[in-house]
């Protein structure tokens, strides 16, 4: 049986904290998150408001699990589309993750909510070796790959593409029918962890490059745009009020609209 997207967090909640994005292009209020209650089990990165995205994608460097077995026992990384109608919200996560103590490889897991529940854990997926012989047999991502996630919505067939792809070559694809007329309002580039104890100092958890979303009008650009960008941080509550415990720094490479950023672990 596959890991969880994360360790301990399989979850079933939406974001916490959240209040109503303002529908403008810039900066947003923060958000505020829990890992053992997010979607996917990713708090920390930055989620896109304002308009609706039929595309996301991140490459991140996969890091070597046991440099954060004294922080956590499980990290991962994600990218996400969601939709926000009432009675009818979709979740849609392309993610990998691994332990902190196993160290067997990075497993890809794609993950359909509906009206915050589990609907679907890797539907139709495939695993490729080096991009080739395809099976259902799902292997691992191996630590140092560099790992590009995207979720991609077609908006004429009603159906959700899930890919992560390694330097490698080895390929994860996966798609589900959601149907037609649904509007993903927010984009979101996350990462995740298990449990939680304060390094000595911040500690980088992952570092994500090229990352770019996609609007139902075909406009691409990076995680800035005619759009509302927040910061996501990761907090004990999943509010405000609680402890800090992962947090992204400032967007890079504004010449391509933001497509870069690293997310920290919070020092005691």
């Amino acid at each position: 049986m596959r890991k969880a997207l994360f360790v301990g967090a399989m979850a079933v909640a939406t974001l916490l904290g959240i209040g109503i994005a303002p529908a403008m292009a810039g900066t947003g209020n923060v958000y505020f998150a829990s890992c053992a209650t997010n979607d996917g089990g990713a708090c920390a990165g930055y989620v896109l408001t304002g308009t609706n995205f039929r595309f996301v994608h991140a490459a991140t460097v996969l890091r070597d699990p046991p440099l954060f077995s004294a922080i956590t026992n499980g990290v991962g990384t994600q990218v996400g589309l969601k939709s926000k109608t009432t009675g009818n919200t979709w979740d849609a996560i392309m993610g990998v993750s691994d332990t902190t103590t196993t160290g067997t490889g990075y497993s890809p897991e794609s993950l359909v909510y509906h009206n915050g529940s589990i609907l679907a854990v890797g539907p139709n997926a495939v695993f490729c070796p080096g991009g080739v012989n395809c099976s259902s047999i799902i292997g691992n991502f191996a630590v140092g790959d560099t790992v590009n996630q995207s979720v991609f919505f077609n908006q004429a067939s009603g159906i959700v593409t899930f890919q992560a792809l390694a330097s490698n070559g080895d390929l994860y694809k996966a798609f589900f029918p959601v149907g037609i007329g649904v509007l993903f309002g927010q984009a979101r580039v996350e990462q995740g962890f298990g449990t939680f104890s304060h390094p000595a100092a911040n500690t980088e958890l992952f570092q994500n490059k090229n990352a770019s979303v996609t609007t139902y009008s075909g406009v691409r650009s990076g995680l800035t745009g005619k759009f509302t960008t927040h910061p996501e941080k990761a907090t004990s509550t999943g509010t405000g009020a609680g402890t800090l415990q992962a947090f992204p720094n400032a967007l890079g490479n504004s010449s391509s609209g933001g497509s870069q950023f690293k997310v920290f672990f919070q020092h005691v």
